[in-house]
């Protein structure tokens, strides 16, 4: 037993235990209770000391014996409970010596007195000796494996508490309501895993409702307020304050706003029962923070924080990558391009900003649309209208007044599923943006001198390397005439601006296995503009189990074309605005070969992708080879007349997939 500190626990099952230590003249405090009765015993003489050992070993009475840490965090008024660790179980070097040098005293103690008593007392001294060295080698060896087995437990548990605390992180910072009216040093209150502000929404398409209802526990130097802000989406409602003394109170009252308008304890939201004609909690993802973050009150930054925080004395920073790439990475980090996409998927920004909806409430939105398939397929029964109503409880949508649309078609899923993939890539982008105006921001506050451009910054957390191609190279000139023949035939006109390559260290890895087999292809992709920073950082995704089938016509997989005019559309590029399309080097092995529309759950044995043949598609006879993959590079020709438009080619695993190119065009 390890008796280094002086001030320890002992947790007797009967107070008769500790008037046993009180008789060895051992102090004991005044009994405490936290779930556990337990007895502060101070005065630690030898006799105490052998009390607590005896105690601890019978099997009758058993006490637990604890660390001063249990002391600690009790006072604190933590529910606590003996458990591993706070009990006191490793037996220290010193107290083993102490043990040794005693019974070393009284075997010499016991040899002095025999060897009076002649031969015979000599003999069973010597035996003596002999089973008290047996049993204290024992004894050690015992020690021994305990502490080995101690320091491998305590190695998995710090293991896992560093799992545990990377998990669960503190939020550095809940913005407070930008209708509150507060002072500078205002702030929601967080106790503990209790963050004190939510954001309740409900939908009734029938009633035509899509209302929001907010609540925030504020803290400021004075006292207390809950603040409530309540109102039709997309418009700017009214507030509401109530004020109070001691936190207490606050809490309880905002916990019974909670219960009003949801029907759910606030105790019980991780378990939320949804109520007929009550309010829904939207989740939002809050920033992380580590234990050295200072608290940082200022919200989402402002526009002025994407440029360079230099201070008006030091010189400006400059940005050393190369013009293209400077070009292309102010192009896809750009706060007004992902506001401009969420207003145009008529999502309510204050909701969601930046897209930071947590993935949880993401997932649930895609699990309320594969229900609505299930109904539409008649697999199941439902009400289409009171599906719509959760997912647009779920998923915040801002559309002023007019009633919001049934998703009572199959073309709606697909468009709430685009809408859902689009949330996903741009909570991407969004977190970087605020990392590295939230990292500029504690720089500023402490005066520490900015060392890097903002733009250098952002171009390191893409982990992508991306690289220039020269204008009028025969590089560009084969990626323009691929550009072009796949383009103007089919309404565009297309005009390349920008051209890098790109080097993903993940998707050269996992590539590795497929570049010395044949049937590598140089396929289009188009998505939105503000998916790129996703794409490039974690690469094209599969749609996820939860997600319905609707839209995916050959299977959830990852889709490509040779011709250009057929990923163009999912740039959604109208107007002035630049598209962003991917140039990828696809192994497509042996195709799985479809004429026509068919749902692939499975490939075929032996086959690799999936080819929809379609009656427009490149000149096979001008199939080009460059780096070792062939580029379709063909004029498009009407070969077939298959119910497939133009070709496409769809991959079920991602390994087959390096990003070769990323391109800048114009699609008037």
């Amino acid at each position: 037993m390890t008796f280094k500190n002086k001030i320890f626990v002992l947790c007797p099952k009967s107070k008769k235990l500790a008037a046993k230590i009180k008789k060895e003249k051992g102090t004991v405090a005044s009994r405490m209770s936290v779930k556990v009765n337990y007895f502060i015993v101070s005065d630690l003489t030898n006799a105490v000391k052998k009390r607590i050992v005896a105690l601890e070993n019978n099997k009758k009475n058993k006490c637990i014996v604890l660390k001063p840490e249990f002391v600690t965090d009790s006072l604190k008024g933590k529910k606590i409970k003996p458990t591993k660790k706070y009990i006191l179980e490793e037996e220290s070097e010193e107290e083993e010596s102490t043990e040794e040098e005693s019974e070393k005293s009284e075997s010499e103690k016991s040899e002095s007195e025999k060897s009076e008593s002649g031969s015979e007392s000599e003999e069973k001294t010597r035996k003596r000796k002999k089973k008290s060295k047996d049993g204290s080698s024992k004894k050690k060896k015992k020690t021994n494996d305990k502490t080995i087995k101690k320091k491998k437990d305590d190695k998995k548990k710090d293991e896992k508490k560093k799992v545990e605390k990377k998990k669960k992180k503190k939020p550095k910072v809940v913005p407070i309501s930008t209708w509150c009216s507060v002072g500078s040093t205002a702030e929601v209150v967080i106790d503990g895993d209790e963050i004190y502000s939510v954001m309740l929404n409900q939908t009734n398409l029938g009633q035509n409702n899509n209302k929001f209802y907010e609540i925030q526990l504020i803290h400021e130097p004075n006292g207390y307020k809950v603040f409530t802000h309540w109102g039709r989406v997309g418009y700017r409602g009214q507030v509401g304050y109530s004020f109070f003394s001691d936190q207490g109170s606050a809490v309880r009252e905002f916990q019974k706003k909670y219960k009003l308008k949801t029907g759910n304890n606030w105790e019980n939201r991780d378990n939320f029962v949804p109520k007929n004609r009550k309010y829904q909690p939207v989740e939002v993802v809050y920033e992380a923070e580590s234990e050295s973050d200072e608290a940082d009150n200022s919200g989402s930054g402002s526009e002025e924080d994407n440029e360079d925080e230099s201070s008006s004395d030091d010189e400006p920073l400059v940005c050393t990558l190369e013009p293209q790439v400077k070009e292309f990475i102010e192009l896809i980090f750009n706060k007004k391009t992902i506001q401009k996409t969420l207003k145009s998927l008529n999502i309510n920004q204050e909701k969601a900003p930046l897209g930071k909806l947590s993935k949880e409430q993401i997932k649930k939105g895609y699990e309320i649309l594969k229900r609505i398939e299930q109904i539409l397929d008649r697999k199941v029964k439902g009400n289409i209208t009171q599906e719509s109503s959760n997912f647009y409880t779920i998923i915040p949508h801002s559309f002023g007044f007019q009633r919001l649309p049934s998703i009572n078609s199959k073309t709606l899923i697909q468009e709430k599923v685009d809408l859902l993939d689009t949330l996903k890539q741009i909570s991407i982008a969004g977190k970087m943006i605020g990392d590295q105006e939230k990292k500029n921001k504690k720089k500023n506050k402490k005066k520490q001198k900015e060392t890097e451009h903002v733009l250098n910054k952002y171009y390191k957390d893409l982990n992508c390397e991306l690289e220039a191609v020269e204008k009028g190279s025969k590089e560009w000139k084969m990626i323009e005439k691929y550009v072009l023949n796949g383009g103007k035939p089919l309404g565009y006109n297309p005009r390349v601006l920008n051209i890098l390559r790109t080097f993903h260290p993940d998707q050269i890895e996992n590539f590795k296995q497929y570049e010395k087999k044949d049937e590598r292809w140089l396929l289009w992709h188009g998505s939105r503009l503000s998916n790129a920073v996703g794409i490039l950082s974690q690469g094209l995704r599969i749609a996820p189990p939860e997600a319905p089938c609707s839209g995916y016509l050959f299977g959830k997989g990852v889709y490509f074309a040779s011709a250009l005019g057929k990923s163009a559309g999912y740039t959604c590029a109208y107007g002035s605005q630049p598209a962003i399309m991917y140039l990828n080097e696809v192994y497509l092995g042996k195709r799985h070969e479809l004429k026509t529309f068919n749902y692939v759950s499975k490939l075929p044995k032996g086959t690799h992708s999936t080819w929809g043949i379609g009656r427009k598609t490149p000149d096979p006879k001008k199939v080009k080879k460059f780096n070792s993959y062939k580029i379709p590079l063909g004029e498009l020709k009407d070969l077939s007349n298959n119910g497939i438009y133009l070709d496409e080619h769809i991959v079920y695993n991602t390994d087959q997939i390096k990003c070769r190119y990323v391109i800048t065009l114009s699609l008037r």
